[in-house]
Order: structure tokens, then sequence, then C-alpha cells
């Protein structure tokens, strides 16, 4: 339809969380590319750094995104962080990752970073390993999946930010509905 409304120009946001992600992407992009119309990405590439689209990108800087989490948690005093992140993420949830191990190497390198997909994990597994990591940091990649964790950890009897810290990312509206309110960048 947009091809034959002949628009101007498209800001598109490249899927994920799908098994075809790609797949869809590399339709919608080749479609538009064969038109003649001029297509901007908006928040992340559509492939795997440091593979490039050719396509212009608007959006955050997703390293420093996570290095500014990492080190606000290893300044409240955070020593076992988790990040959290959703299966089929976009390239963006790896390089908050990136930035996160970043600022606790600069920080505190003793501090320990691990990492875990939301998805693979049931409630039960979820309990296991924050306690047998000791968790006292929970990083999650988009304030949806800390939306998941804080109700984990709320079934675990388990405070909020006293026993473990949880920190996400968009500042979506989970973010300000959820109790205790979210911290987010």
């Amino acid at each position: 339809k947009l091809v034959e409304q002949k628009v101007a120009g498209i800001i598109f946001r490249p899927v994920d969380y799908y098994e075809n992600s790609e797949e869809i992407n590399r339709t919608v992009t080749s479609v538009l590319k064969r038109s003649g119309i001029p297509l901007v990405l908006i928040d992340s590439e559509m492939v795997t750094p440091p593979d490039d689209s050719g396509f212009d990108i608007v959006g955050v800087d997703n390293m420093m995104t996570g290095w500014l989490l990492g080190r606000h948690v290893v300044e409240k005093g955070a020593k076992r962080i988790l990040y959290v992140y959703r299966a089929r993420s976009s390239s963006n949830v790896n390089l908050r990752l990136i930035g996160i191990r970043a600022a606790v190497a600069m920080k505190n390198p003793k501090v320990r970073v691990e990492e875990a997909r939301m998805s693979d994990l049931s409630e039960t597994a979820w309990t296991r390993i924050v306690r047998k990591f000791r968790t006292d940091a929970i990083l999650c990649s988009g304030d949806v999946v800390a939306g998941q964790v804080v109700k984990i950890l709320s079934r675990m009897h388990l405070r909020i930010p006293k026993d473990v810290m949880v920190a996400g990312v968009d500042d979506v509206e989970i973010s300000r509905v959820i109790t205790p309110a979210l911290t987010t960048v």
C-alpha cells in the first residue's frame, strides 16, 4: 500500500522477537528499495553488527545506555549483576551488555556479570538462578522484561531495591505503574 501511495519516505523499526524476523525485515526493505522509496531505520540495525544493511539509522547509543546502567548499580554497591533479555532480541540488546560489562570493568572489575534469556527459564529456574548467584542487581534489556522480573521477585518475597536492584531501558508506561517505580534509562 505504501508503494502504491507513492509515499515520500519511510521510517522503519526492524521487527525482532520472531523466528523469521530477518526474513520479514529483508522482504519489507527490499520492496521499498526496489520502489525507490527512501528508508531510514529507527532504533536498531536489521543485521547483526559489524554487518551493515546500508540504511541510515536513528536511535540511541545502546552501549552508552548499558554503560549508564552498569555504572549506576555498581555505584550503588552491586556485586553480582544479572542481565536479562528476551530471545531473538535486536542487536541493541548485545550492545547494552557490552556497555554494562565496560562500566563494570572500569568501576569495579571484581563485580560479576551473568546473563540469562527470559524465555528460556521457568519461574522455578529463575528462583534458583537468583538465589544461587546471590544476585543483587538485575539489569533488563527493556522495561517490559523488567516488569516480568519484578513480578517474579515479588513472588520470591524479595524487596526491590533493598534485596535486589532492578533497572530497565525504554521508559515505557510499565516503568511508572509497577511498584516500586522502575529505574529506567
